[in-house]
């Protein structure tokens, strides 16, 4: 199964979840935060933001002239090759994406081996 990560969760300032927030686990549930060091090669990021369009089915436009010329023809592969966006954390639109320093970066991996493992905190979800 692949393995969700948090690279960047509220912006360059906030990498890691802040665990006095709502919305990690069921309100009580106990849980442990990981912090980790994986190779790069290992992981495959991509916006979070970004990450609805390809969950929603939607199309991803590049420019607002993409967004209303895109209305018009929707089919599945152009709107597939536009999710491709999300994976470049350097692509910046305003009317869609947040600059590099002030987005929320998710991973995904395959395998964590225990020399990846840096902290962990136990914690009570609020």
């Amino acid at each position: 199964m692949p393995i969700w990560l948090w690279c960047q969760w509220r912006g360059a300032a906030q990498p890691m979840p802040d665990l006095r927030y709502g919305g990690h686990l069921p309100k009580g549930a106990h849980g442990v935060r990981l912090e980790l060091e994986l190779d790069e090669a290992r992981v495959l990021r991509s916006d979070f933001e970004l990450w609805h369009y390809a969950l929603n089915g939607w199309y991803l436009p590049g420019s607002l002239r993409d967004e209303r010329e895109s209305d018009a023809h929707q089919d599945r592969g152009r709107i597939a090759s536009s999710w491709q966006r999300m994976f470049d954390l350097g692509w910046r639109n305003r009317r869609y994406v947040a600059a590099r320093e002030a987005k929320s970066i998710q991973g995904v991996t395959w395998e964590l081996r225990p020399e990846d493992l840096r902290r962990s905190t136990s914690f009570v979800a609020r």
